[in-house]
């Protein structure tokens, strides 16, 4: 099957550093900034709480070939 993935579906990081606060070290990730998440979208958009079929199918395509492309780096995705 040829791979669908582009790096246009995964999220990439500009940065990344510690930081020491009162309950230890913490990693912190800087990532690049996104548009609304899609709960966010069916609150706003939609006033029966669902996203209509072929955006669904599409969001859901998009997700997909993001997780194929970090699979194919042998990268795991544990969200």
């Amino acid at each position: 099957m040829k791979s669908l993935a582009s790096p246009q579906h995964v999220v990439h990081i500009l940065n990344h550093f510690d930081i020491e606060g009162p309950n230890g070290i913490h990693s912190c990730l800087v990532l690049e900034m996104l548009g609304s998440s899609v709960s966010d979208l069916v609150e706003e958009r939609f006033a029966d709480g669902r996203l209509p079929g072929h955006i669904a199918k599409s969001v859901a395509r998009q997700a997909l070939m993001g997780l194929e492309g970090l699979h194919r780096r042998k990268i795991a995705h544990g969200g």
